[in-house]
């Protein structure tokens, strides 16, 4: 998410990032938490990815050390990177960053504070594909023992309608499940591109085990100048022992 009047050639490749962050452009990344969040579309676009199919870690075998060692290039070159998307935000709006990657979750307000000026486009690709977010689905789970199943039911039905969905568009920047729900504003339409270039969010449990050791990964290489390949080995290594590999 950008600031169009402050930076109308938002940059589109991870190269493009670091000319742009020489040269004083404003960009900034979350970290924080949320770093082996926000970091996992760089691993597609440097040729990596995180699990096998087999549900073994995948990481070591190239790619993901690459992404983070650019994010400690990014930093070095001006980057800033911020322990909260909801500051990082709040620097977009105020005018103290010319933008940064993010979600869709606080599109009604960057849209109330910039107005037109507020652009959208795709994470940035890099040498060996497309930056790929993790794509997650909002939805409902109903409790099997609720006392009214069909009101639950209902209530879930009435959520998730065309209706709903336009209105979660229209008001929140949600880009809407039903594909026969026009997309009327071009910055919801490029949260959509992102999304069908996204990794659907693995569902399977050695997933969880991801989020630990690849947090401990990005601390060490970005801030503590581990070799990438090495804090990527050891997060490997703990996250297969985690899961019995």
């Amino acid at each position: 998410v950008y600031d169009r009047e402050r930076l109308p050639n938002p940059p589109r490749t991870t190269d493009e990032w670091l000319t742009a962050a020489e040269s004083g452009t404003r960009l900034g990344l979350v970290a924080g938490g949320a770093r082996a969040y926000y970091a996992y579309g760089f691993y597609a676009a440097f040729g990596g990815r995180i699990l096998s199919y087999d549900g073994s870690c995948a990481a070591d075998e190239g790619g993901v050390a690459d992404a983070l060692a650019w994010i400690r290039d990014a930093r070095e070159a001006g980057v800033e990177l911020f322990d909260d998307a909801w500051v990082a935000a709040d620097a977009l709006a105020n005018g103290e960053i010319d933008g940064f990657i993010e979600g869709n979750w606080r599109f009604g307000d960057l849209r109330e504070a910039l107005g037109d000026d507020l652009g959208v486009v795709r994470g940035p690709s890099g040498p060996d594909g497309l930056f790929r977010p993790l794509t997650g689905v909002d939805g409902y789970v109903l409790n099997a023992e609720s006392p009214d199943p069909a009101a639950s039911a209902a209530v879930a039905l009435a959520m998730t309608n065309r209706w709903a969905q336009r209105t979660l568009m229209e008001v929140a920047g949600h880009v809407p499940a039903d594909r026969t729900i026009p997309i009327t504003d071009p910055r919801v339409g490029a949260y959509a591109a992102a999304a069908a270039v996204g990794i659907p969010r693995p569902q399977r449990a050695e997933f969880d085990n991801y989020w630990g050791p690849f947090s401990a990964a990005f601390d060490a290489v970005v801030y503590d100048s581990l070799d990438p390949d090495d804090a990527v080995e050891a997060a490997c290594a703990a996250m297969d022992f985690a899961n019995g590999f």
